[in-house]
């Protein structure tokens, strides 16, 4: 082997929830593991950083419950919809889930790096700042940094929508068709706006807003690609309730983008190499599903490693999947249609309880 070789029995490419989730799971289970991040952490990204009430299972068992609740963090106490016109539609969530379950937004700047500590802690070799420039299969996976050569019998793609992994490893099915893009921005908001988890239609899109900590608001907005160009923080005024809250409120900092939203086509296993989180699938950003994902994912991946059973994880993958995909794309389409949200808000107003099982569906995984 070359100088500075060294061997491990996983390989993680990629440090957010899906990848440090994968790597804590496997090295529980007794797996000489290496994680692998170009970025240094805390690392800010692009995500609406509502916690699905399903995490904290999952936190539980990756023993970090209460480190996350720890963190800066706003608990919200329901959902609000608003359409283009100004109708509102709010529903509480359930007085046992809040208590039970907590829904919570959190910072993934803060979560990641919590969850990457805690990666460490189970003695995961992390490495931060690292750059995978090469990837070869042989006997084993061979991975080139910039600086080192490493091997692993299995290859974990932890690295986005855009996989570097999922390409080289053979497992593109379609690239991406997706022509949206989503666009982040953190105010210091007026007191005025709501508590809850929001999703606000606009004039071309839509957007959802939720308090993360100290009245600081993330607000991620979704438009065509085509007027992504001219589109900004004033695009937020389109909406009569978004502009009433946000009257008055300061944007802190340049606001970041990704494209497309969706991403490219994967599968999700084969020939020693696993995808999970973004890389697998990816949850469409408005249903608060997106984190619990990709930590469920981490951890089913390092089942179907543990146990020597990749050809599994797909068809596991995929049960999880199925139906939170199939909510989805219902919602979605309803979101993108004036007379579909007139429709819901209808809904709202005449068969209450109808309302808030849908949004249970759609927040809560339910």
């Amino acid at each position: 082997m070359p100088t500075g070789w060294r061997s491990y029995d996983v390989i993680v490419v990629g440090g957010g929830p899906a990848g440090s989730s994968c790597a804590t799971f496997c090295a529980l289970r007794s797996l000489r593991v290496a994680l692998l991040d170009r970025a240094s952490f805390p690392r800010h990204k692009v995500c609406g950083d509502f916690l699905n009430p399903r995490c904290w299972e999952l936190f539980e068992r990756l023993n970090v419950a209460e480190r996350v609740l720890a963190l800066p963090h706003h608990e919200t106490p329901g959902f609000l919809l608003s359409t283009v016109e100004g109708k509102t539609i709010q529903v509480e969530f359930a007085a046992e889930t809040r208590k039970l379950h907590r829904c919570v937004a959190v910072s993934r700047q803060l979560l990641d790096h919590c969850l990457l500590q805690r990666a460490r802690e189970a003695g995961v070799d992390v490495r931060e700042a690292t750059t995978v420039v090469g990837l070869s299969r042989g006997r084993q996976w061979s991975v080139e940094t910039e600086g080192e050569s490493l091997s692993a019998d299995v290859l974990v793609g932890a690295d986005g929508r855009h996989s570097f992994v999922g390409r080289r490893a053979g497992l593109l099915r379609r690239e991406a068709r997706d022509e949206r893009v989503g666009m982040q921005f953190h105010f210091r908001c007026a007191d005025s706006m709501s508590d809850c988890i929001q999703l606000h239609q606009l004039q071309s899109g839509y957007c959802g807003a939720t308090k993360i900590h100290d009245n600081v608001a993330n607000i991620c907005m979704v438009v065509p690609r085509h007027l992504a160009g001219d589109a900004g923080p004033h695009s937020l005024q389109s909406n009569p309730v978004l502009a009433r809250s946000l009257a008055g409120a300061e944007l802190l900092e340049k606001p970041r983008s990704i494209t497309p939203i969706l991403g490219s086509e994967f599968l999700a296993s084969g020939d020693g190499a696993l995808l999970v989180g973004d890389a697998a699938r990816v949850i469409e950003p408005f249903t608060g599903q997106g984190i619990w994902f990709a930590l469920r994912s981490g951890e089913l991946a390092a089942d179907a490693i543990a146990r020597g059973g990749l050809p599994g994880y797909e068809r596991a993958l995929e049960t999880e999947y199925a139906a939170h995909a199939r909510t989805n794309r219902l919602f979605r389409q309803v979101l993108w249609r004036d007379w579909a949200v007139r429709g819901l808000a209808r809904i709202a107003d005449l068969r209450p309880r109808w309302m808030k099982a849908i949004v249970g569906s759609v927040i809560h995984g339910a």
